[in-house]
């Protein structure tokens, strides 16, 4: 059948087989149990999400071994990021649940620190019939409901609160959830005249959004919807590749030598650096790359040091092939910039299952 698989699905709330196809059933749309898809995870600008099952023993006590690692980074962006758009996500696809019929759903999650944003639910909804006509309904990240305090917290939704607010493409006239980005109930959202005839074609636990300050690591562990285990775990697929590269700018362009640092917070491979001088550098000014292992001073490394005077050097490109643990920041420093040359530099790097 040309290289596609057809497979049998039983779906939850109908009592006749549907026949499905992927051409990789791994990755495919649809879970044989339930009717909700393969978890994705997802991130964007400072924030990032890989599955991991190497962390402390306080972050195995719930869920199967394999969690979410959600990052929010810097919520105010910094360069080249933008504020308020920096998140990391657990995408679940959902096959045309309707809107009435999502009930509840409920996940746990173990955060490093209290955070003025905790995990949140996004629901994302269309008109079946005509997809220019589309939302998302998203749960307020600071609702008062929603727990945000150091170590582990679970959430069950619904829980009545006025706490999602929604934003969209052709949503028509709403009567009851009217206006865009106003609280609603998820109770609500089922009783509207238009949103209560939607069906749901994803749902996504996600972290981040917010505009100041520096959203540490939280891990996800567990997810339920309409009491349905969804399995946080990498497909084969995913295990199979590396996450995509990241560039990032680590500190914008500056005059100083105080050390420039990269600190993903999560496992990671470093591909290269590339620095840009405006103008050269002076007799023995030196530029130094070194790591400042979580293991301790006893594995800080020199991974890279060169007299930039020689040879009147403006820019270099420096390959790396190297992996780190959590806790390893890379520093970059020069010993002396005395004719204040402006200087840039971009890590590019790789998150790393493990």
């Amino acid at each position: 059948m040309n290289g596609i698989n057809l497979v049998h699905i039983v779906r939850s709330d109908k009592e006749t087989p549907e026949l499905w196809h992927s051409n990789d059933f791994n990755a495919g749309l649809v879970d044989i149990r339930s009717g909700y898809g393969y978890p994705r995870l997802r991130s964007a600008g400072a924030g990032s999400a890989r599955w991991t099952k190497q962390n402390d023993g306080s972050q195995w006590q719930k869920g199967s071994g394999w969690q979410a690692n959600l990052i929010g980074g810097d919520q105010s962006g910094g360069t080249p990021w933008s504020a308020g758009a920096n998140w990391g996500a657990i995408f679940v696809p959902v096959d045309e649940l309707a809107v009435t019929d999502l009930r509840s759903a409920k996940w746990a999650y173990y955060m490093t620190n209290a955070e003025v944003y905790g995990v949140n639910i996004v629901i994302w909804m269309h008109d079946p019939d005509d997809f220019d006509k589309r939302v998302e309904v998203t749960q307020s990240g600071s609702a008062v409901g929603l727990a945000k305090a150091q170590y582990w917290n679970a959430h069950e939704f619904p829980d009545g609160d006025a706490e999602f607010f929604w934003y969209g493409e052709n949503a028509g006239s709403p009567d009851i959830c009217a206006t865009a980005g106003t609280l609603y109930t998820w109770e609500q959202f089922q009783l509207d005249a238009v949103f209560s005839t939607w069906k749901i074609y994803r749902i996504s636990i996600e972290y981040g959004w917010y505009t100041t300050g520096t959203f540490d690591p939280v891990w996800v562990s567990e997810l339920k919807i309409n009491n349905r285990y969804i399995p946080l775990e990498p497909s084969a697929e995913e295990l199979a590749q590396r996450h995509p590269i990241f560039a990032m700018d680590i500190d914008g362009e500056s005059t100083e030598t105080d050390p420039l640092s990269l600190d993903p917070q999560a496992p990671y491979h470093l591909k290269n650096l590339r620095i840009k001088f405006s103008k050269g550098l002076a007799t023995s000014e030196t530029l130094t790359i070194s790591v400042d292992a979580i293991n301790g001073a006893n594995h800080d490394v020199i991974l890279y040091k060169r007299d930039l005077s020689v040879d009147s050097v403006l820019d270099a490109d420096i390959p790396f092939d190297d992996d780190f643990q959590p806790g390893d920041i890379i520093l970059v420093a020069l010993s002396a910039n005395t004719g204040s040359a402006v200087w840039g530099c971009t890590a590019t790097y790789e998150l790393i299952n493990k």
